[in-house]
């Protein structure tokens, strides 16, 4: 299915510039009508191309987010744009254990953390959640550099300590093995595992592989060591963990072999595979423990100077207000069942907490297509959107009749002829050759162009003709005040 959006604009008044001028005069609350889908990642992109800051998005759902994600990820490129997933908490089962979730926030709480400015997804569900200390993640955090002396035990014990694994043969992100005087590792947001090779205690070398080949890619002269855990495994956090396990039973009044099997799993070791939704005993003050214990955090904590854009913000509210009710559902039928689980404060930000965290911060809020005409407020910078129907219904049938795709042609050959670039998106190699040979049945000649987007053109000047971009894209759009129109394959 093919689609395109129209996005037009009153001539001298070109939305996208407003909304970045109004960005720039550091305005606190901004809004943004009428776009949808890949339009909106469009703008999130040329936002973050311009403040070069990161930018936090809130959707209402995952799949919502997971979509955003992608387009983002077609515009910027992999590197530009991450999605943080949320843990699935609804569950008293103290090991469901959740790695793969893990490792990928982790990935993007370094970028928060120490990397580079990003553009980063958050479904509602994941923005309620707590997290890791802000100052245990950056606490753990070292670099390891060439020359570095350092025993190997120790390193060991920080490994472990930080959720990697230790595997014979380092294949996947969270892992490690010690051969002699060789210490592979994979950190959560590394692309490939490092190996470290030592003379005595002396780090000689720092070499990047490929898991598959085990060959070496690259030296490297130091990298992030970075957790491969949400839980910094010490022995006091163990004993932290024990000691809430009881105290939190003697609440619940569990019976004493309950809390007693649950303690000793927890001090025995079994605390490395725990179900998130228990990483609070990890962090949480234990009655008679350091009154500076402050427990978990909020994702708020990693934000700083983000710029927060909210996707449809009484959407957003409403999942909210939905997930928060299932939690309480899901603790209510956990009491009755006599299990062993901990209070929503400990694990979640309410709607409130939300609402009240996010104030501090700048925001563009991206309102429903609900919008309509009799909006009267100033503050919103309007696209007015069309759906070419017509045209969108001959797209979608070109692949099983050639002769449906005359109407797009002339569409095309119209937006040329006004100065437009053209781009048409494919998912692959076999539809970029399908496409290029049935547009050039028509008389039209076409350009191949790969990788991101925003990286291939000058938004503000785009050079006129027809594009085939390889790239997977959820809808497509046209911005007449930019030249720009992106045709979707989807």
């Amino acid at each position: 299915m093919r689609k395109i959006v129209e996005i037009t604009k009153k001539p001298g008044d070109p939305a996208v510039r407003e909304l970045l001028e109004r960005i720039n005069r550091g305005e606190d609350r901004m809004t943004v009508g009428g776009l949808e889908g890949a339009a909106q990642a469009f703008l999130f992109a040329l936002i973050f191309r311009y403040l070069r800051r990161t930018i936090i998005v809130i959707t209402p759902t995952e799949k919502e987010a997971e979509a955003c994600f992608r387009d983002l990820s077609f515009f910027l490129g992999d590197e530009q744009a991450f999605l943080l997933p949320p843990w699935d908490l609804l569950t008293t089962d103290m090991f469901a254990f959740q790695r793969e979730t893990e490792l990928t926030r982790l990935e993007v709480l370094h970028r928060l953390t120490f990397g580079e400015p990003a553009v980063v997804v958050i479904p509602a569900r994941a923005l309620m959640q707590k997290v890791i200390p802000f100052d245990v993640l950056t606490g753990y955090g070292e670099w390891i550099s060439v020359g570095d002396t350092r025993e190997r035990d120790e390193l060991t014990r920080k490994l472990m300590e930080g959720g990697y694994v230790r595997v014979t043969l380092v294949e996947g992100r969270g892992e490690f093995s010690v051969r002699g005087n060789v210490v592979d590792l994979f950190p959560p947001m590394a692309r490939h595992p490092f190996r470290l090779e030592f003379f005595g205690d002396e780090l000689e070398s720092i070499r990047m592989f490929d898991e598959a080949s085990q060959r070496s890619i690259k030296e490297l002269a130091e990298f992030m060591l970075f957790p491969a855990r949400e839980v910094i495994l010490t022995p006091e956090r163990r004993e932290r963990a024990v000691r809430n396990i009881r105290r939190r039973s003697n609440d619940l009044e569990l019976p004493r072999g309950t809390k007693a099997k649950l303690a000793e799993m927890m001090a025995t070791g079994l605390g490395a595979s725990v179900n998130p939704h228990f990483y609070p005993l990890f962090y949480d003050a234990a009655g008679d423990d350091d009154p500076k214990v402050r427990g978990m955090e909020t994702l708020f904590d990693y934000f700083r100077d983000s710029l927060l854009i909210l996707n449809d913000p009484l959407a957003v509210a409403q999942a909210e207000e939905r997930i928060e009710n299932a939690i309480d559902r899901f603790l209510l039928k956990a009491g009755a069942g006599e299990r062993f689980y901990l209070n929503k404060e400990s694990s979640c930000l309410t709607a409130a907490g939300v609402a009240d965290r996010s104030q501090t911060m700048r925001q563009i809020h991206i309102a429903g297509l609900a919008i309509g005409p009799d909006v009267t407020d100033r503050s919103c910078v309007r696209f007015d959107l069309e759906r070419d129907i017509a045209v969108g219904e001959a797209a979608r049938q070109a692949s099983e009749e050639e002769g449906l795709l005359g109407p797009l042609t002339e569409k095309i050959r119209g937006w040329i002829g006004e100065g437009n670039r053209v781009t048409l998106v494919c998912g692959g190699e076999e539809c970029l050759q399908r496409m290029g040979h049935l547009l050039s049945r028509y008389g039209l000649s076409v350009q191949k162009a790969a990788g991101a987007f925003l990286d291939g053109i000058d938004a503000e000047n785009a050079a006129e003709g027809l594009f085939l971009w390889e790239g997977r894209v959820s809808g497509g759009f046209h911005l007449p005040g930019m030249k720009l129109v992106l045709i979707s394959e989807e």
